[in-house]
């Protein structure tokens, strides 16, 4: 999955600036036992909800036009692998030329090989190229709050926002061009994460209200239901053309036409977050808290539980080169972890910020946000 900034995760993120930790050596990938069993679900009641994929807002394409960003070569920061204790070193490279109050919260990778981004206080989608030149662009709601993001099937940007200042709080989905044309499309919910889908829609969950949204390239939204109690977080586009997402303690599965079903991941303690579909065809996910896990789930619900250095705080992950991708904010870290398990974490060691979305970009580069330190970042694998 294009994670982007991971949704649920990432918002509850940046409700305050961690403290610095030290990565130390962590534990190698030591398997969990296998937990099998798949949980017959209750198929999705569909309903188109009405007037939501009608009434289209159009809105202003970007009037804040390009704006240069310098992203000066950062620090070396150096890299601790949890099996063997092998140090590497990476540099990381910062862009920070926003405008005034804008924090960037999650990130995809777009159509065009640019970054895209969502902004929590200055209600924009914006855009970095490779080269670090940044451009953003206002909706057409000012009071909105921006939050996932993903790029579409259709070759858009599709993304979250919600309007904490009406009553009751109100969601939407939106669609940006390439061009940075503003679509919003209004529903009663608000995104929680959002993935493009293998039949050519856009999907998002919402925790509030236990369902899951699906909406078409011209706004059509409709609504699955899922358990009550599941509040569904991170989701993405699985390896068998589903839909998949994380649960309190379990992971879940629709398919296109509806049909759900769940998956214990096992260790009561663990409370999956973000989500994203590996290489090896597997499904890997990050667990909330601190000293956490990552899961991986084969498509028939088998996990395997891999333990990261102490004091990590997991917030979002992603494929990329040589594995899966995350941030880890306890630590200061961007990790890696290969298919096999062996993890590497690289310390970001003059960060000030909560380190949130992260995307595997087409330069090849692994880029992440820096919340509260108003910065995209890149390093090179």
């Amino acid at each position: 999955m294009n994670r982007s900034a991971l949704a649920v995760a990432i918002l509850a993120a940046i409700a305050g600036c961690g403290s610095s930790g030290s990565s130390t050596p962590g534990a190698g990938g030591a398997s969990g036992g296998a937990v099998g069993g798949a949980t017959a679900g209750t198929g999705g009641t569909a309903g188109a909800i009405a007037g939501s994929g009608g009434g289209a807002v159009a809105g202003a394409s970007g009037a804040s036009g390009a704006i240069g960003g310098g992203g000066a070569a950062g620090t070396g920061v150096a890299g601790v692998t949890g099996t063997a204790g092998s140090v590497g070193q990476r540099t990381v490279t910062r862009f920070t030329q926003f405008q005034f109050g804008s924090i960037p919260i999650a990130l995809t990778a777009g159509p065009d090989g640019n970054i895209w981004f969502s902004e929590s206080d200055s209600y924009q989608v914006g855009r970095v190229t490779p080269a670090g030149m940044i451009s953003e662009f206002m909706g057409p709601s000012p009071s909105a709050r921006m939050g996932p993001i993903t790029a579409g099937p259709d070759g858009n940007i599709w993304f979250g926002q919600s309007k904490s200042n009406t009553t009751p709080v109100l969601g939407g989905v939106g669609r940006a061009t390439p061009a940075g044309v503003l679509t919003i499309f209004d529903t009663s919910e608000i995104p929680g994460d959002m993935t493009a889908g293998s039949d050519g829609n856009v999907w998002f969950s919402v925790a509030a209200s236990n369902r899951i949204g699906r909406v078409t390239p011209n706004g059509l939204v409709t609504y699955f239901i899922v358990p009550a109690g599941a509040a569904p977080g991170g989701i993405t586009k699985g390896p068998d053309g589903n839909v998949w997402f994380t649960e309190a303690q379990k992971i879940g599965r629709l398919t296109p036409d509806g049909t759900f079903t769940e998956f214990p991941v096992g260790n009561v303690a663990a409370r999956p977050s973000d989500i994203a579909t590996g290489p090896d065809g597997n499904l890997w996910f990050t667990e909330s808290g601190r000293n956490a896990k990552i899961g991986r789930m084969t498509p028939t619900g088998t996990v395997t539980e891999f333990p990261l250095p102490a004091g990590n705080d997991l917030i979002a992950i992603t494929a990329g080169p040589g594995g899966l991708w995350f941030t880890d904010t306890g630590t200061k870290s961007v990790g890696r972890i290969t298919t096999a398990g062996d993890v590497t974490e690289f310390v970001v060691t003059d960060s000030t910020g909560r380190l949130g979305g992260i995307a595997a970009g087409a330069d090849g580069n692994i880029w992440f946000t820096e919340t509260f330190n108003w910065a995209i970042c890149y390093i090179t694998p």
